[in-house]
């Protein structure tokens, strides 16, 4: 009986203790309701629930609902979430252990909002974390989204993404593929189709390797975002009519693209990579690739969104370190880099575009006024600007905003210039200028001043550089004028002259430079030049004169120069047509000793080989003229490029350099002369030819006065036989023989035994380059035999 009555205790004891903790669980385990200060949009709404089992904590995966109910018998807890604090109320708990539960409850709860989670996402579990294409609430600010797979938008499937929570996107499978099919009804951005869409309070995301074909991104007053190692592609579709493929907008700042790959072909010209009213943002080291029929590539603009302070948009933009390929035909809807707006940095970007526009500002509204002071009244304000260390390729062309600063860049097109420019240590092709410009320490091809309206404050100075040719446009225009023109300290390898066949110039300095050829104002009858100053210059003209001015000229000074014609120095070489007024000349003296340069013969070659530029520099006496500086220029059939090489003790210069380009290199070599020699020049040329490849096999019997079959067979880049004619050289002893469909045989007979050296030689026309290829053969001795024969008898002492 006692042991029954102890049994049934234990067993009363059990249940009482199963119950008991069954209790204190259920208090801490509901679900407790959750209010967010709606005015604070980076504080997560939703709280994850606690579970315990055996005093250990175990954080469940959040609820879908924004609030949730809780059990009518549990304990209530009411979390005030205010200024990223967390203040908590609770009843009181009559068991000092369930009390103990309950503040870890809470102190968890605390740390498991402020953790981040990340979710994977597939098209399978898309629509848990998103509802009609917007985040969930069970995805909380910070979290991380690991896209997995195809996210395909079809007439079944829908997976449009506005993201309205700052979070981090990834791949960490690195196969993800949001492909929208985004298409765009209309050309001013209202309707875009699906779309992947970063609003206001999204702002402090990053996206981080992610895939995006045919797909519309915006970011709409976002800021703090970046975008790094994406992959754009679109082809064949409209995507982002209007608004740009990939739109950054509404006021956006502080919007990071960079190591990012964007591909666009024909897609009814819309812009690639864009900025509309978007400040502060940086595109850096992308990939931009384009072809057929594309908008702009990466653009400013102030088109299509509405700018509430046109004072201050695309403001303190930065475009650097990116790879620009345009289409292969230009067209005039296509810009490599556009901009509207100031204080923008454009800088080591790399462009290639055949003969487009590569750097530019927006066309139409949003340029600045002729003042550049960029009122309202003209728009948005687009000036102050830098431009620095940007290479421009294939003829692509320039034109930089007013006001701005342009440094170190190489344009192989045209260059623009408007007023209030500083140009300082470029390399251009072609430069054309008006307004209030500075340009120096540069190396430019040819420079042309362009009239300007009367109202215009103009001013040019020129000054410090390495210039072909000046040409000044006279102003035809009753309204127009062309003056105030510095040409200070140049070396000029051409001339200065003015163009059009009426019109005037006024006010020009031409002060210390050295000219390759000859100064020629007011040639045309109806030019007028006036207020003139050439003044210690250098002019060594193949022409019959040096200076030339005519009868519609005043107010000239021509003093102090070094002057030399074909015919004429000093005051001699200055011609005079006609009567003038106020022209004064003096003390214009004969050039120094005449001096002679000379380039060595250029041989023709293929691409990626190694060409010597050399030659030698003389005075009058053909001594060398040692230690000068010798400028080379060469023009390929893609840029212009430019050397200075030294002359060693000989007078001897030399340069070399690797070719890249088939077709005809000119060359011109250039002597600027100093205190004691007068400046000289030449010209050559050579032509980098299509590359070939000889091959030879030797068939026959290799030993002594034997035959052998020299077999040789010569083709181009595309393995097609050239004709033409080839050289086979057997130890210095020369062949020619004829190609016959990229074929050629020699027969020779072996006649010394030993290695011979076999080198054939194809030698090239005028398509094709020279190659060469060598075998070294063994001929061996004709094997003999010695045969002894004695006559008689054969004994000891015989």
């Amino acid at each position: 009986m006692s042991t029954n009555k102890t049994m049934a205790f234990l067993l009363a004891l059990i249940v009482l203790i199963i119950g008991l903790s069954a209790v204190s669980a259920s208090d801490v385990s509901n679900t407790h309701e959750v209010q967010a200060d709606s005015s604070h949009v980076d504080i997560p709404t939703t709280v994850k629930s606690i579970e315990t089992s055996d005093n250990n904590i175990k954080a469940q995966e959040p609820s879908t609902n924004v609030k949730q109910k809780t059990n009518e018998n549990s304990k209530s807890l009411n979390v005030q979430k205010t200024n990223k604090n967390i203040q908590t109320a609770t009843k009181d708990i009559v068991s000092e252990n369930t009390k103990s539960i309950e503040k870890t409850s809470i102190k968890q709860k605390s740390q498991k909002t402020a953790d981040k989670s990340t979710y994977v996402v597939t098209k399978d579990t898309f629509n848990q974390y998103f509802n009609n294409g917007t985040l969930r609430d069970n995805i909380q600010n910070g979290d991380t989204l690991d896209f997995q797979g195809d996210f395909k938008t079809s007439s079944t499937e829908n997976y449009t993404m506005i993201f309205n929570k700052p979070v981090n996107l990834i791949s960490t499978t690195q196969n993800t593929n949001i492909s929208l099919n985004s298409t765009s009804t209309d050309f001013f951005g209202n309707d875009y189709g699906d779309a992947v869409v970063f609003e206001k309070t999204a702002s402090g995301s990053n996206i981080t390797g992610l895939y995006f074909y045919n797909t519309q991104i915006i970011v709409k007053n976002a800021s703090n975002i970046i975008f790094n190692n994406i992959t754009k592609i679109t082809e064949n579709k409209k995507i982002g009519g209007g608004i740009g493929g990939f739109s950054i907008r509404e006021n956006s700042s502080y919007v990071t693209v960079k190591n990012s790959y964007f591909y666009t072909r024909d897609n009814g010209g819309v812009s690639t990579l864009v900025g509309a009213y978007a400040s502060h943002c940086i595109f850096d080291n992308n990939t931009l690739d384009v072809e057929g029929n594309v908008g702009n590539i990466i653009y400013f603009t102030t088109y299509n969104v509405d700018i509430t302070d046109y004072s201050h948009t695309n403001e303190y933009n930065q475009i650097t370190n990116n790879k620009i390929y345009g289409p292969s035909v230009s067209t005039s809807i296509c810009y490599g880099i556009a901009i509207s707006g100031c204080h923008n940095l454009v800088e080591n970007n790399t462009i290639e575009y055949n003969n487009g526009m590569g750097i530019t500002i927006q066309w139409g509204s949003g340029t600045p006024d002729e003042s550049g002071s960029g009122s309202s009244s003209s728009g948005v304000p687009t000036y102050n600007n830098t431009y620095r260390n940007n290479v421009l390729l294939n003829n692509s062309h320039f034109s930089p905003s007013s006001n701005s600063t342009i440094i170190n860049n190489t344009v192989t097109g045209r260059t623009n210039l408007i007023t209030n420019t500083i140009l300082l240590n470029n390399t251009l092709n072609t430069v054309q200028t008006s307004g209030i410009v500075t340009i120096g320490n540069s190396s430019i091809g040819n420079i042309t001043i362009l009239s300007t309206p009367k109202k215009s404050k103009t001013s040019y100075i020129i000054e410090n550089n390495t210039i072909d040719n000046i040409i000044l446009k006279a102003a035809s225009g009753s309204g127009d004028t062309t003056e105030n023109i510095t040409i200070n300290n140049n070396n000029i390898t051409g001339k200065i002259y003015v163009t059009q066949t009426s019109g005037d110039v006024n006010n020009l300095n031409i002060t210390s430079n050295n000219i390759g050829d000859y100064v020629a104002l007011g040639e045309k009858r109806n030019q007028i030049v006036t207020n003139v100053l050439i003044n210690n210059n250098k002019i060594n003209s193949t022409k019959s004169y040096a200076i030339r001015i005519t009868e519609k000229s005043e107010n000239f000074t021509i003093t102090n120069n070094q002057l030399y014609a074909m015919n004429a120095t000093g005051n001699s070489a200055i011609q005079n047509d006609g009567i003038m007024n106020n022209i004064y000349e003096f003390n214009n003296t004969p050039i120094n000793p005449k001096t002679t340069i000379t380039i060595d013969p250029i041989k023709n070659t293929t691409v990626e080989n190694t060409v010597i530029i050399s030659g030698k520099l003389l005075d009058e006496n053909q001594k060398p003229i040692t230690n000068a500086t010798v400028k080379i220029g060469v023009k390929d059939p893609e840029s212009k490029n430019k050397y200075n090489v030294i002359t060693d003790e000989n007078g001897v210069y030399t340069k070399e350099f690797k070719v890249y380009y088939e077709g005809l290199y000119m060359v011109e070599v250039s002597y600027s002369g100093d205190a004691t020699h007068a400046p000289s020049k030449d010209e050559s040329s050579f032509n980098v030819l299509e590359a070939t490849t000889t091959s030879m096999n030797i068939t026959g019997n290799y030993n002594l006065n034997n035959n052998i079959t020299i077999h040789v067979s010569v083709v181009n880049n595309a393995n097609m036989p050239v004709d033409g004619k080839v050289s086979i050289t057997i130890d210095n002893n020369e062949n020619i023989v004829d190609l016959v469909n990229g074929c050629a045989n020699l027969t020779v007979t072996l006649t010394e035994a030993g290695i011979h050296t076999i080198t054939a030689t194809y030698l090239g026309n005028d398509v094709y380059g020279q190659s060469s290829t060598t075998e070294n053969i063994t001929v061996n001795k004709v094997n003999t035999t010695t045969m002894l024969n004695i006559a008689g008898v054969v004994g000891l002492n015989k």
